[in-house]
């Protein structure tokens, strides 16, 4: 999908470009709930767990409907940036 939009069929890259807008939904949520755990005093550890979490299920919600080898590639992705396709709160915050 990251990729492969530009070899896309007009039809395909009007579904990626849905599918994208529906993530990035997901992510605005994330943002939400940023702001209002840190209005609550909460710590950067617990709201990073609780961002990875939101980010991996929004991940699985997007990944749904995309094909093994989309999904294979955005792995891949995640694996040079942080060495695992689905980076914990941990990997994510000294990556950062």
């Amino acid at each position: 999908m990251v990729c492969g939009i530009r070899r896309s069929t007009p039809e395909g890259r009007l579904e990626s470009r849905e599918v994208r807008m529906r993530y990035h939904a997901l992510i605005g949520e994330m943002d939400r709930t940023r702001c209002e755990m840190r209005a609550e005093g909460r710590s950067e550890e617990e709201i990073a767990r609780r961002l990875v979490r939101m980010r991996n299920d929004a991940k699985d919600i997007t990944r749904a409907g995309m094909s093994p080898e989309e999904v294979a590639r955005l792995e891949e992705r995640n694996i040079e940036k942080y060495g695992n396709p689905r980076p914990c709160p941990c990997e994510v915050t000294t990556a950062a």
